[in-house]
């Protein structure tokens, strides 16, 4: 997953892009600041879908919606993964506790 993303289309028509690595939970997908179009990048601990997870264990980023944005937000994503390998690992042997 880290190494590849869809591509700019694959947003435009609607579409988000989530999955996970290796106990870290991912999501890149098209929202509104303001007025403004951008791609939106959230990282957070396995086990629960994005929903069922605390605010404050997920981490968020902001990209322009282009084709930079695009890229930005993908490459923001594997830096997470990268500087949070401790954490991502230990949600991959936690016990699964109810949110």
């Amino acid at each position: 997953m880290l190494n590849a993303l869809p591509n700019f289309h694959f947003f435009s028509c609607g579409n988000n892009y989530c999955g996970e690595h290796l106990g870290m939970r991912y999501y890149l997908g098209k929202t509104k600041e303001g007025e403004e179009d951008c791609f939106e990048a959230i990282v957070w601990p396995e086990p629960w879908a994005r929903d069922r997870t605390p605010l404050e264990e997920q981490t968020r980023e902001v990209f322009s919606y282009t084709e930079e944005g695009l890229q930005q937000g993908g490459a923001w994503i594997a830096e997470q993964y990268e500087a949070g390998k401790e954490r991502w690992n230990q949600s991959r042997t936690a016990e699964w506790g109810v949110y």
